[in-house]
């Protein structure tokens, strides 16, 4: 049928398809695909209502059916065509030709003569029809019980006509390609005699006539065990016929485990794994397993995997086969044609009756195994299309090592996987006493506790590490550590000889040189990276990629084991591997990328910063590459959580960069990192992170970088309570940035300095150094400073007696905050502004000011600031008689204090707080 020309094909042997014009258009909706399926069975004829209902439909018609059909039609309409579906009496027509009917071509090609003229074009063709079962992806009862047998057998029917051809004329070539095709469809459909008949004759035609013997004893046991029936006269004579052939083969038990090593330690949580899985395999039926484990080079994955093999071996009576794949190693990895061919002859087959091709072998490997519980163990696999053609048939386990997570293998074969990680620090212990004990060598616990760490816990490097120990009886154990913490070369202690398996350097190596050209440069990058882990913006920086690539390269060296993936998109290597990472990259490539991922953590911080704080960065931070796209953020919690995730990236670049004589990179990292050191009140930190910054800024000969980092010095002084110390800092930041004519760093120095002269007790100074920094601001458009500066002189007028020009300044502080969006700033102002209420007698205001300031303090992760609030709070609540509302605010007060080890300062302190909750001094508050 053409509707406008337009062809109508439908496609039922396999995956459903309805193509129009070559486009396909199969109906989505269930009942749709059966409507066009029925139709099609019977395409150029009319399918009655009644037939059409009945498979819709079932015995559950709907009240209306032909209502109900003619609603399907019309729709199937629209997909197809309008004309493509004929009204009848009494039913349905689909206008196409029968030839276009996958099906029923198939049909008619099965049911022609076998001495039409070209027979075996006539086989090829019917064969290349099947696509799978039929009307996969539709429903219909009569469907599957009519239609799809009658197909299944014209379908054997045909494949049996071309085996018989082909013995016929003598064509042993194409015999031995359909043989695996031919043994897979006999163990499909086990009662078909037919099929079985034709596998052995050709299997005997082939010279294979022990395995002809195998399939006959496996199909004699079938029929006896599901019919109560002896094989049929054919079957028997096709068997028969192979006694004038010798049985050559005789059955071969092998015992192929390698030995286990004398220490094994550890992993008692990958052993009940892999012995969960056995117990799950056998409780099923006729399930194959596959266990699959994953892990670093160097991790022991062999050793686990033979270890656990020994321990079950027993359970596989039929023999243990072991293979080394060579995935990763000198050399090539082994072909699984090989492969084959080797798991064969350790089954016994001769290599005679071994066929060429991978098809045939795994064939052959299936029906070698198919009624022997065996244990194969392919070790140092490369990639799931290496192991792939190598899993034989249910009943088997087949247990893969691989440096690889050998991904497709378990989402198209089902593998388990297990990664082997490596070993916890007590297992590092225990193995490394148990290696030095055995070579009689001497040591304590510290020094097991020092090594294990020096090996990163790898047990490789901890076997070798051991094995260096007690080459030198005289040598004290802690010598060999301190040789190997202080080497150079750190990998080249963990050499053993000329053994490549016992070298970490070539172990890491051969997984390294089986990486593509992009990926192997990201691992190398990422060996430059000073940090403990890395995120993938930040990986893109150091490999400057797109954020998508840098993903996706990262995905790769994790599936290989290279890199490990943390929580929150984090990603890490073990500092062995991260060592031999950095050691490959040369120094124009290291050079580059360091100056890049500096750039980006500078300017990502920078943006963070301006976030929490809009008051003006004063440093200079240089420029930035414009092929780094530095991180920019939505909000103060965006910050805060890249801050928390960065920070020891952040002081780890500060540190290197300075070691690398790049003092002016440490500087600015530290610079950008002030705001999160105070908001998170890690003021020890600070202390050590800005003083080496100046120090560095001296040495630079930076004045401006110098007259910053006197000022952050100054500021983490007050956070401690130490004003006097405080304003030196400060004044001598206040003339530095004069003798370099900084007006912005100046006014932002004065804001500083007059709330450390307040907390001095020097209060008419600190209102002349405010009120004069504001005005300078206002001058300078500075908004953020001079609220900065109004906030700090609404606390000295208020100490003053001057409550109208404190509430007006704390006021216009939260204003300007508020109308910027700085939440940072609006939280401290509130709480500036609750203070002054309350110091008014205001306390109602009061609470309402503090209850928002505390709010916002805890949203940015502010513990000190939120802790003076909630002090504050606590005392109005206290003067409006709620006394269960005061002693709250004050227990959480305390409880923070304690949990951030803040010292006592004016503003506030924790004997404050005990004395207000009339509670013992001592121990600290925990509750």
């Amino acid at each position: 049928m053409t509707a406008g020309e337009r062809v109508i094909e439908v496609r039922v042997l396999g995956p459903f398809q309805v193509l129009v014009g070559g486009r396909d258009v199969a109906p989505t909706a269930g009942r749709l695909r059966t409507l066009t399926a029925v139709l099609a069975m019977s395409a150029g004829e009319v399918v009655t209502t009644a037939r059409l209902a009945g498979e819709l439909w079932g015995d559950d018609l709907p009240s209306d059916a032909g209502r109900s059909l003619r609603t399907y039609v019309t729709r199937l309409r629209a997909a197809l065509g309008a004309d493509a579906i004929s009204t009848e009496a009494g039913g349905y027509r689909l206008e196409c030709a029968p030839d276009q009917v996958d099906a029923l071509q198939l049909l008619a090609l099965a049911a022609a003569r076998a001495t039409a003229p070209d027979p075996r074009r006539r086989l090829v063709e019917a064969i290349a029809l099947w696509r799978g079962e039929p009307f996969d992806g539709v429903a219909g009862r009569l469907l599957f019980e009519i239609e799809a047998p009658k197909l299944i057998q014209a379908y054997l029917s045909v494949v049996e006509q071309r085996v018989d051809l082909d013995l016929a004329d003598g064509r042993d070539d194409a015999l031995d390609r359909q043989l695996p095709e031919l043994a897979a469809l006999a163990e499909r459909h086990p009662t078909r005699e037919s099929l079985w008949t034709r596998l052995i004759q050709v299997l005997s035609r082939l010279g294979r006539a022990d395995e002809a013997r195998e399939y006959f004893a496996l199909i004699q046991g079938t029929l006896a065990d599901g019919l109560g029936a002896d094989p049929g006269p054919a079957l028997s004579r096709a068997v028969a016929e192979l006694s004038t052939q010798p049985a050559t083969r005789t059955i071969v038990v092998p015992r192929q485990l390698p030995a286990v090593p004398a220490v094994f330690t550890g992993r008692q949580g990958e052993l009940d794994a892999l012995d969960g899985l056995l117990k799950e395999h056998e409780a099923s039926v006729g399930g194959m397993l596959v266990a699959a484990l994953h892990g670093s080079g160097g991790t022991g994955k062999t050793t686990l995997a033979v270890r656990w093999a020994h321990e079950v071996a027993k359970r596989f009576e039929d023999g243990q086969l072991f293979l080394n794949l060579r995935g990763y190693g000198p050399g090539l990895p082994v072909e699984p044609a090989e492969a084959l061919d080797t798991l064969l002859r350790g089954l016994g087959v001769p290599g005679d009756a071994i066929p060429p091709g991978i098809d045939a072998r795994g064939a052959l490997l299936r029906t070698t195994l198919a009624t022997r519980r065996v244990l194969i163990v392919l070790d140092n696999a490369r990639s799931a299309d290496q192991v792939r053609p190598l899993l034989p048939g249910p009943g088997v386990v087949v247990l893969v090592t691989s440096r690889t997570q050998l991904r497709g293998l378990a989402a198209r074969d089902g593998a388990r996987r297990i990664q082997v990680a490596r070993l916890l620090p007590t297992e590092s212990r225990t193995m490394l006493g148990k290696l030095l004990t055995s070579q009689g060598t001497a040591y304590d616990e510290a020094d097991l506790v020092q090594l294990a760490e020096a090996c990163a816990h790898l047990p490789l490097a901890l076997a070798i590490a051991a094995e260096r120990a007690g080459r030198y009886p005289g040598i004290p154990v802690a010598e060999s550590i301190a040789r190997l913490q202080d080497a150079q070369d750190r990998l080249g202690a963990f050499d053993s000889g000329d053994d490549d398996t016992a070298s970490l350097r070539a172990v890491f190596a051969m997984s390294y040189d089986a990486l593509d050209p992009s990926a192997a440069r990201m691992f190398r990058l990422l060996g430059v990276h000073p940090g403990g882990d890395v995120s993938a913006a930040a990986a893109a920086a150091l490999a400057c990629v797109p954020l998508p690539t840098a993903v996706r390269l990262l995905d790769v060296l994790c599936d290989v084991n290279m890199v490990d993936q943390r929580p929150g998109g984090r990603y890490e290597q073990h500092d062995l591997l991260r060592e031999y990472a950095g050691e490959l990259a040369s120094d124009a490539e290291r050079d580059e990328a360091t100056d890049r991922l500096a750039g980006w953590y500078i300017h990502s911080a920078l943006n963070a910063r301006l976030v929490l704080d809009r008051r003006p960065a004063l440093a200079d931070f240089g420029p930035v590459a414009n092929s780094v796209s530095p991180m920019t953020f939505a909000n103060e919690a965006a910050v805060l959580a890249w801050y928390d995730a960065e920070f020891r990236s952040l002081v780890a670049m500060a540190e290197s960069s300075l070691a690398a004589g790049r003092g002016l990179t440490a500087v600015r990292i530290v610079h950008t990192l002030n705001v999160y050191l105070v908001t998170r009140w890690y003021v020890d930190e600070a202390v050590e992170l800005q003083t080496m910054a100046l120090r560095a800024a001296q040495a630079a000969g930076d004045v401006l970088a110098e007259a910053v980092s006197c000022q952050q010095i100054g500021g983490t002084c007050y956070q401690r309570g130490q004003y006097a110390e405080a304003e030196a800092w400060i004044e001598r930041a206040l003339t530095l940035f004069g003798d370099i004519g900084d007006e912005a760093g100046r006014c932002v120095s004065q804001a500083a300095l007059g709330l450390a002269q307040q907390m001095s007790r020097k209060i008419d100074a600190s209102i002349s150094t405010l009120e004069e920094a504001f005005r300078t601001a206002d001058a300078l458009g500075l908004g953020a400073v001079a609220a900065n500066a109004r906030n700090n002189l609404a606390w000295a007028y208020i100490d003053l007696g001057r409550a109208q020009e404190a509430t007006a300044a704390a006021s216009l502080s939260v204003a300007h905050y508020r109308a910027s969006g700085e939440r940072r700033g609006e939280g401290i102002a509130l709480d500036t502004l609750g203070h002054v209420l309350a110091r008014q007698g205001r306390h109602a205001d009061a609470v309402a000011q503090l209850e928002v300031s505390v709010e916002i303090h805890r949203e940015l992760g502010r513990p000190w600031t939120e802790a003076a609030a909630l002090k504050r709070l606590g005392d109005s609540w206290a003067a409006l008689g709620q006394a269960a509302a005061a002693r709250e605010s004050w227990l959480r007060a305390l409880k923070i204090l304690d949990e951030i080890g803040a010292a006592d300062t004016f503003e506030l302190s924790r004997s404050e707080l005990v004395e207000r909750l009339d509670v013992p001094a001592s121990p600290r508050f925990t509750g």
